[in-house]
């Protein structure tokens, strides 16, 4: 692959991007994507200066304007009117904050996930664990992914969020249709089902949330709430 071949718009670039990847670290380790605008960095000691020096680098994601088609912004547009219409703002994550408000953030998650508090999940989850693997024992055989490595964790986090186990599909659905949005490689009819999909499980969760203001309980994200 050349340099000027690089696009990771390009189907078989997303399956297998290493040699996207080998080539813009021996080329271009600081490169510009004409197509995004974003600077795209593959190198280890560039990353982590980068992400050490927050006075000059903030986590926040923002596409040039001149690298907006009318098309984009159209879809942007629509995209805002679907959060409003549906009385949901979204808020950055805890990735896409900086300092000071990161480090405020990231002392909640750090109270919330201490050891100790771990600990106590370790009969939980190996009782789980067993559980789903006598579901499909004398089977002989299984769908590793569908029947054990999808459904564990996703159960272990829903437990802690306050979340039903049969729902965790429905929560795995809406995690895969946020994700889709991010490759940015969507159609606009796929991005505002995406977006549907992520209000749709804010508004399952806001309930849970102010639930657990009320009566907080011993699940992890009582203590983030609360």
């Amino acid at each position: 692959m050349r340099l000027d071949e690089v696009n990771f718009f390009n189907p078989d670039t997303n399956k297998c991007p290493y040699d996207a990847y080998e080539v813009l670290r021996d080329e271009a380790p600081v490169w510009l994507d004409p197509l995004t605008g974003f600077y795209v960095v593959t190198r280890y000691d560039d990353l982590r200066t980068i992400i050490f020096d927050t006075e000059n680098f903030a986590n926040g994601i923002r596409m040039r304007a001149r690298m907006m088609t009318p098309e984009m912004v159209e879809r942007a547009n629509k995209i805002q009117a679907l959060y409003e219409e549906k009385g949901w703002t979204p808020a950055p994550t805890l990735a896409g904050r900086d300092d000071p408000n990161h480090k405020q953030m990231r002392a909640l998650f750090d109270h919330a996930f201490r050891p100790s508090k771990i600990k106590l999940l370790d009969e939980f989850v190996e009782a789980l664990g067993h559980r789903l693997i006598d579901a499909f024992i004398d089977k002989g055989q299984c769908d590793w992914v569908k029947e054990f490595a999808v459904p564990l964790p996703l159960i272990v986090i829903g437990k802690q969020m306050g979340a039903k186990e049969e729902d965790i599909w429905r929560i795995k659905a809406w995690t895969d249709a946020w994700v889709q949005r991010l490759g940015m490689m969507q159609t606009e009819e796929e991005a505002l089902w995406s977006t549907e999909m992520e209000i749709e499980a804010q508004h399952y969760f806001q309930p849970i949330f102010e639930r657990l203001r009320k009566e907080p309980d011993d699940t992890l994200l009582s203590d983030i709430v609360n």
